[in-house]
This record gives structure tokens, sequence and C-alpha cells, in this order.
């Protein structure tokens, strides 16, 4: 009896002793795979990153935990509520697909869907870019008042003009994941205070803050003399400089 208690023992510490050790050997692996991945010169960081993280995961957010529209709903700083700059200028505004080479999706179906394990909705629409880095256009000219790090969005510029925010959001590079974290090297072009006409490229399409999948997150917001700032569907406004209906989703299939 003593002798078959004894082997039990020893092989469940054999086999815990084992599982210890092979965990140890794929964290020790990973973190040098991603000091190894961040040291290198970009987009070689990027593509080191895709083959540690293994397959790309479908476009969209694991969950949006919050709705902020207005100063009250500020999180991590104001990184999610832009300030109402009250910029109004030259009118320019194009229809056409805010990336490169792409196509329409949202996360859950469209603007206003609920989404994430808190169940909230949607505030932007989504544009895929079959997992590749390409440019990212204002749609709108206008003056950035935001061009950096949001907690949410990840890399984002935002566009400003006549009581409208035009927010891009997600871009590249950097990792995915609702940290906070900057890690990654920004393909912003744009400047905060800079004043650019619609069609100007920003950035390049990325899986930075709460993402996963490379893609486009673009969201309007139309702000009050108050300088509070609503979400509203980019299919519902018409924006600066823009005469006529601009169907986001249709002509989505029609790009390159």
């Amino acid at each position: 009896m003593g002798l078959k208690k004894n082997f039990s023992c020893c092989l469940l510490s054999t086999v815990g002793f084992s599982l210890v050790c092979i965990a140890s050997f794929f964290l020790l692996t990973y973190s040098v795979a991603a000091v190894v991945a961040d040291s290198l010169p970009w987009p070689l960081d990027k593509i080191a990153w895709e083959w540690i993280e293994g397959d790309s995961k479908p476009v969209g957010h694991p969950a949006m935990d919050y709705q902020p529209v207005s100063p009250s709903r500020v999180i991590e700083s104001g990184s999610y509520y832009y300030p109402y700059d009250g910029y109004s200028g030259p009118v320019s505004m194009i229809c056409r697909l805010p990336v490169e080479y792409g196509y329409f999706v949202t996360s859950t179906g469209g603007y206003g869907e609920t989404e994430g394990r808190n169940g909230h909705p949607h505030t932007g629409i989504d544009y895929g870019t079959y997992g590749k880095d390409e440019g990212v256009i204002a749609i709108m000219g206008g003056k950035v008042t935001h061009a950096g790090w949001s907690y949410w969005l990840g890399w984002t510029v935002v566009v400003e003009n006549n009581g409208y925010q035009l927010i891009l959001g997600h871009l590249c590079c950097g990792s995915s994941g609702v940290s906070g974290s900057e890690r990654g090297r920004s393909s912003i072009v744009v400047h905060e205070g800079e004043v650019i006409p619609a069609g100007t490229i920003v950035g390049r399409a990325g899986d930075t803050g709460n993402s996963y999948g490379v893609h486009l997150h673009m969201e309007v917001r139309l702000c009050d003399e108050e300088g509070k700032c609503q979400i509203v569907d980019p299919r519902s406004v018409y924006l600066p400089g823009q005469d006529a209906y601009c169907d986001w989703q249709g002509f989505a299939a029609r790009s390159r």
C-alpha cells in the first residue's frame, strides 16, 4: 500500500514538474520572440507579430464597454472623448471608401447594433482591409484635432469641421488589446492643428486598441454650441461639403 502511495505521489510530482517546465519554456520562448519582434524595423515587426500570434482573428471589437458621448463620460483622461475645437473652415468632402482597398463590414452587422459582453451599441462603421495595412483616407476636410493614441481606438485621427468630428480609429501599428499600451510605431502622418483637404491619407489601417483583425473604425460625431458631441450614424448625416447621399456600404465593393 505504501509503495503504491509513494509511486502515485512520485508520478504526480513528475507530471506537475513537466507541466511547469513546458509552460516555462513556452513563456520564455514567447518573451524572447516578443523582444526580437519589437526590435525589428517596420514592417518586419508587424510581420513578426502576426507570425507569433498565429492566424488572424475576425474583424471587429471583442467588447465595447462604454459609449462616451459627452465630457461626463471621460475614459482614461479623455482618450475616447475628443474635445470640441470649434473649427469651421473651407468645406471639402469625397464620397468614397475611407480605405485605399477594402470592404464594408461591421463587427455586428451595422451601426447601433449591440456588441461585446455588455451589449453596448457599435458607435461607428468598420471597413476590413483583407489583413493589409492599407492607407486610411480622411473623407472630410478640416482641422486635425487629435492625432495619437486612444485607449479604445488605438492610434486615432480626428478631423473636425463645421460642428462635425470625423474619427478614424485602430490605425497601424502596434498590438491589439485594451491595456492602453502604445507598443509599436504609429503610421499617422498628419499633425494636430494641421488643416487638411478631403482625400488626404492620414495613416494606415491596423489592429490597435480594443480591436481584433486589421480594419478601420469610422465614426462621426455631431457637436453642439456647448461642445458636447453626440455619436451619429455616418450613413445618416451630410458632412461639410457633401451635396449628395453617400452609400458607405454599397460602393465599398467597387473600391480599387
